[in-house]
């Protein structure tokens, strides 16, 4: 598996991998901005996670692992690399929220501290 930042000719197979877990509306990553890291391989795009910057603070969102990944750690490493890429910009502290029924999304995030309720919030401190 290759990590790195997508280019915007790999927006359209971003959006596609976030439109395969079922648990997000319809994302066009060439309209909303920020970064967004990807994990893939041969087979194409198969993991992102995408972040907005503001100052020393990034929020993170749409973290997603096709139906083939899930549970392999990818959706982990996603995070861990993220983290790493951000805190190289300067960032801080990253904060997301995680829709109360997406299981593997919280039992990732759960390792990172995520917080109870309807939407668990979880806060990383660099």
């Amino acid at each position: 598996m290759q990590y790195r930042i997508a280019k915007p000719e790999d927006l359209e197979a971003c959006s596609a991998c976030v439109a395969s877990t079922g648990y997000y509306h319809q994302v066009d990553f060439t309209e909303i901005g920020g970064i967004v890291l990807l994990a893939e391989n041969d087979e194409g795009v198969q993991g992102v996670v995408w972040a907005a910057r503001s100052g020393n603070i990034a929020f993170a969102d749409y973290l997603a692992v096709t139906p083939k990944y899930m549970g392999s750690g990818l959706g982990a490493r996603l995070i861990i690399r993220g983290c790493y890429v951000l805190k190289k910009m300067g960032v801080k502290q990253i904060r997301s929220c995680v829709h109360y029924d997406n299981r593997e999304a919280l039992r990732i995030d759960s390792k990172l501290g995520a917080l109870d309720g309807p939407y668990a919030q979880s806060v990383i401190v660099l």
